[in-house]
C-alpha cells in the first residue's frame, strides 16, 4: 500500500547505455550510462538497434529508460482503517490456496463460490497450483472459484465453468477450485 501523490514533472531525462554485442545476448557496459536531457520521452521508445544485426563484439548505445524530477504538491498517507485492510488482504492471501483434483475430493456436489469445504492437502490425487503451503492433512476453508479443467494433464490449464450443486460422481474431469483456508487457531 502506498501513499497517493500528486507531482508535477519538472525535467525529463532519456537514460541510454552501452551494450556489448555477444551473438543474441546484449550484455550492458559498466560507467556507460548516459542521461539526455529532452521535453518528453515516449512511453515506448523506437528500440530499433536491437532489431538490428550486429557484428559479436560490437558496441551499441540504445535506449533503456528514463529519469524524472518531480515537485510533490501533496502525499496522502493511506488511513488507519485501509492499513488494516490490506493487512487483511494480505493474510487472507497468504491462506488462499489453488487446487486441482477429482471432482469427488470436493465432496457430493460441485461446491459454488461461498461454500464450506473440507480437504485432505495430504491427499496424493490433489494438485497444489502456485505457491507453497506449510499446511497438510485435513484442512477446512470457503470455496472461491471453483472451475472445471477442460484439459488434463496439458502444460496449459483451460478452465470453463460448472454448475455449482451438480453431482461430482457424474463429472469425469478435475476441478479447479481456489479455497481460502480458515485461520489456525493459535498455539
Amino acid at each position: 500500500m502506498v501513499p497517493a501523490i500528486v507531482a508535477d514533472v519538472v525535467t525529463v531525462y532519456q537514460e541510454s547505455v552501452l551494450y556489448q554485442v555477444s551473438g543474441r545476448v546484449w550484455i550492458p557496459m559498466r560507467d556507460t550510462m548516459e542521461y539526455t536531457r529532452m521535453a518528453a520521452v515516449e512511453r515506448f521508445p523506437d528500440i530499433g538497434a536491437l532489431e538490428q544485426e550486429h557484428a559479436v563484439g560490437a558496441t551499441v548505445r540504445n535506449i533503456c529508460g528514463a529519469l524524472l524530477g518531480v515537485r510533490f504538491r501533496s502525499c496522502e498517507e493511506p488511513s488507519a482503517e485501509d492499513l488494516t485492510a490490506y493487512r487483511d488482504g494480505l493474510e487472507r492471501a497468504s491462506r488462499t490456496v489453488n487446487l486441482i483434483g477429482p471432482a469427488a475430493m470436493f465432496g457430493p456436489v460441485v461446491p459454488g463460490r461461498g461454500d464450506r469445504l473440507t480437504v485432505d492437502l495430504s491427499d496424493s490425487r490433489l494438485t497444489l497450483l502456485g505457491k507453497p503451503t506449510e499446511l497438510s492433512g485435513v484442512v477446512h476453508g470457503q470455496a472461491g472459484q471453483v472451475s472445471i479443467v477442460n484439459n488434463p494433464g496439458q502444460e496449459s490449464i483451460d478452465l470453463g465453468d460448472i454448475t455449482p450443486g451438480a453431482p461430482t460422481d457424474t463429472i469425469d474431469a478435475p476441478l479447479y477450485v481456489t479455497l481460502t483456508i480458515d485461520p489456525q487457531p493459535s498455539a
